[in-house]
């Protein structure tokens, strides 16, 4: 039986999910895992936080959502307060995992981790599977190369509307694979440095994190 960690980052739902269907398709069963290092949220070098209350509040409520709709199918999703150059070379090995599936990363930092994870699972010789996901369009099916970008936006969409089409809709699974998930327990504001702030009752807007919500 061939065993693959997903390893959830920023698409945190079951639709239109290509990182899931892909993982799905090269295995047998399925092990989701998020990493919610203590690092993600400390203070920057200019003295800020890296997440403030808001989005951490909407990161814990989609990731609540995300483990609920994985057991309605059969899975579930475990969480690891381990950073990910740690925490997924670790459960893979414990699992017995030969691949771990993941989106491609787009920013600085997320680039320098993941290159942490390949180089760990590298050693432990498992397979590590990049989604690119980031874009509406796929780069292959661009209508040109990426060297003949062109540097005008006006001709790049021109080009698009043309001759380019978006890719279908991907349905979630109707069935996971996976070992027994423990149930979800999320850490506690109290354990990062995240001030509570109190909801403005006159709010406009009530911004509720999770796949269900959206």
């Amino acid at each position: 039986m061939k065993t693959a960690l997903l390893w959830f980052t920023t698409d945190l739902r079951l639709r239109d999910n290509e990182t899931l269907v892909r993982t799905l398709a090269g295995s047998d069963q399925i092990l989701p895992i998020y990493c919610l290092p203590p690092s993600d949220f400390a203070q920057t070098t200019f003295g800020f936080p890296k997440m403030g209350y808001f989005r951490a509040r909407f990161l814990f409520e989609a990731l609540h959502d995300l483990d609920q709709r994985l057991r309605a199918i059969g899975s579930g999703l475990m969480i690891s307060m381990d950073p990910p150059e740690k925490a997924i070379p670790a459960f893979a090995k414990f699992f017995q995992a030969q691949s771990v599936y993941v989106k491609e990363p787009v920013g600085f930092e997320e680039i320098q981790v993941q290159q942490k994870v390949r180089e760990a699972l590298h050693s432990l010789g498992l397979e590590f599977e990049t989604v690119a996901t980031s874009t509406l369009y796929h780069e292959e099916d661009l209508p040109f190369s990426v060297s003949d970008l062109p540097d005008v936006f006006t001709q790049f969409r021109n080009k698009l509307e043309k001759h380019a089409t978006v890719r279908s809709f991907i349905p979630a699974p109707a069935r996971i694979n996976s070992p027994i998930i423990p149930p979800l327990v999320l850490p506690e504001f109290s354990n990062f440095v995240i001030p509570t702030i109190t909801l403005d009752p006159r709010r406009a807007f009530n911004f509720k994190g999770g796949e269900r919500d959206a």
